[in-house]
């Protein structure tokens, strides 16, 4: 039986981030999992080598990355019907 180890399951984490994004780009969006690529595939390097450390540090960054991103996005939003906090005083 084999175990799966960290390099494994970030190598299919990176994967799957992967096809999001060109996904993403092919139906022409920008997708914010794009600043995310880079980090995980220190990660999964990292990882591989042995090195938890910098694999779960630059995972944790990609992760914090992200969610800043969409964060951002979801603060320009406006859903359809909905009244902007200022609007409301």
């Amino acid at each position: 039986m084999r175990i799966c180890g960290w390099a494994d399951v970030l190598d299919q984490a990176d994967r799957v981030l992967l096809a999001r994004v060109d996904e993403a780009a092919a139906a022409g969006e920008d997708s914010p999992l794009q600043n995310m690529l880079a980090l995980m595939d220190v990660a999964q390097r990292a990882a591989a080598r042995g090195d938890l450390r910098v694999a779960a540090t630059s995972a944790t960054g990609a992760l914090s990355v992200t969610c800043s991103a969409i964060g951002r996005r979801a603060a320009h939003m406006i859903l359809p019907g909905a009244v902007r906090p200022s609007a409301a005083l």
